[in-house]
């Protein structure tokens, strides 16, 4: 280092002598600029070394992978003089000594700002191949082209501390009798509010709190009267609460204050919500049973009017009606589209059949499209079809970043034992399923005891459950992500 900041004094002095042996009469014209400033930064590839399992699954072992530092994006601020990355790198790269690319501008000197080993200040010429340990802020200064002044720079790489499959499940309070008393309940996340739908004593009782809070304290006391199935009904879209009491379509802002949309008797329960649309099953008229349903209805005015909406020939006979979770995934590639995935349990039939495994049915939604020609589809599994999701008491679906989960209670078959246990489930389609094994539910969770799932605008997602209240994401959905 200290041959090099030899190198750059002598060169300093070299062109001071020049510059004084040159006369008024002399035709060369030397003409510096003042105008100076890094405009571009950003790193090689780096090693990265992380923890997994062996082979087999059974031993710990370390693994040595490679980062793309291009494919990180570091921001210059040049008010501030600082380069950062928003997007931290991932856990266990190596930045100890990392090759940087800087550009300046009018190719402008560039020379890190360092301590000698006695603590010194010390000036060292930049050099694209020369490794640099960031995992220090690193200062370094770009000079004027006659080194009369100089900008300085703090560079701060970013890295992961956690990595970003890692959950952990926080508890937001202590027991609450009143959630703990709810013989059913669906949570909805709307706008900065989570909301707990509840039956309790012959009606539904509503709890809400802020997405930053978690004390859903005592219920809140809205305007009407809300009938003990209406919970089931409870949905959100773009902000605003719709559910369905007694055949009237309610909307609200905050649980409290609900207006009448619509009264409709053909309509049995709202079933969710897209972007652009509310859904709904419809009541069978003809049939014995108030609870059958006869299909699907689509209302395109925010619940003012129903119209049916397509299905494949499988019927209505074959649309789960326990345990619903209507899930709305983005189509990445198609501005505008989305696909929308109805999952649940079947009733049991009058002679005790049940299914074995969850009702999935899809739909396809293009907001581009002039005429929307697709229909609901049923997913037909053969039998011993790996990738399926069982049935059980307790089954709700929602969105993770690059598909789907499901919280999934209930009975399960080990050898000849039957276990009540609580699984999380992963899918990148909403077809095939298998366990995440890293997110483990609470020792607290009651298998027996109604549940309530939810994603809220933060990623995180809530577990209401026997009185508690607990959230929790995976660490890459709290990532910055630019």
């Amino acid at each position: 280092m200290k041959r090099k900041f030899f190198a750059f004094i002598l060169l300093l002095s070299a062109g001071l002598s020049l510059s004084s042996c040159l006369s008024s009469d002399d035709d060369t014209n030397i003409e510096y600029t003042h105008d100076t400033a890094i405009t571009a930064f950003s790193l090689g590839t780096m090693n990265r070394y992380y923890q997994g399992k062996t082979s087999d699954g059974t031993k710990d072992s370390t693994y040595a992978t490679t980062i793309a530092g291009s494919n990180y994006k570091f921001y210059i601020d040049q008010a501030a003089g600082k380069i950062y990355n928003a997007d931290s790198l991932p856990v266990g790269t190596k930045i100890s000594a990392a090759l940087a690319s800087i550009t300046a501008k009018q190719s402008s000197p560039l020379l890190w700002a360092l301590k000698d080993k006695d603590n010194k200040d010390s000036l060292v010429y930049y050099s694209s191949s020369d490794s640099v340990d960031f995992s220090k802020p690193k200062e370094i200064r770009v000079y004027n082209n006659d080194y009369s002044a100089y900008r300085t720079y703090t560079i701060t790489v970013n890295v992961h501390k956690e990595g970003p499959d890692s959950f952990v499940w926080h508890s937001l309070a202590a027991h609450n009798g009143d959630l703990a008393a709810l013989a059913g309940m669906k949570a909805v996340s709307a706008g900065n509010c989570v909301y707990v739908f509840g039956k309790s004593n012959g009606g539904t009782k509503i709890f809400k709190t802020g997405l930053n809070g978690g004390a859903f304290g005592n219920p809140l006391t809205p305007n009407i009267v809300l009938s003990e199935e209406a919970y089931k009904s409870a949905i959100a879209k773009n902000g605003k609460l719709y559910i369905l009491n007694n055949g009237t379509v309610l909307k609200s802002d905050d649980a409290v204050n609900w207006e009448s949309v619509t009264t409709d008797a053909s309509l049995l329960q709202l079933i969710g919500a897209s972007s652009n649309y509310l859904y709904a099953y419809t009541r069978a008229e003809d049939s014995e049973h108030a609870e059958d349903v006869a299909g699907i209805a689509v209302s395109k005015d925010n619940g003012a009017s129903w119209t049916p909406d397509a299905m494949d020939d499988k019927g209505a006979d074959f649309l789960p009606t326990e345990n619903l979770s209507l899930v709305v995934k983005p189509v990445r590639s198609v501005k505008g589209a989305e696909n929308l995935l109805l999952l649940g349990n079947r009733k049991v039939r009058e002679n005790g059949e049940k299914d074995t495994v969850a009702t999935i049915w899809t739909r396809t939604f293009d907001a581009g499209e002039a005429t929307d020609s697709y229909q609901w589809n049923y997913v037909e599994y053969q039998a011993h079809q790996a990738g399926m999701l069982p049935y059980l008491n307790t089954l709700q679906v929602a969105l993770n970043d690059s598909g789907y989960v499901a919280l999934a209670a209930g009975d399960y078959k080990v050898g000849s034992a039957t276990v009540e246990k609580c699984k999380w489930y992963v899918s990148k389609t909403g077809l095939d399923w298998s366990v995440d094994t890293t997110v483990v539910m609470p020792a607290e969770f009651a298998v027996s005891r109604p549940a309530a799932f939810v994603r809220d605008a933060n990623n995180y997602y809530w577990v209401i459950n026997n009185g508690y209240v607990w959230k929790g994401r995976y660490n890459r959905d709290g990532w910055r992500k630019e």
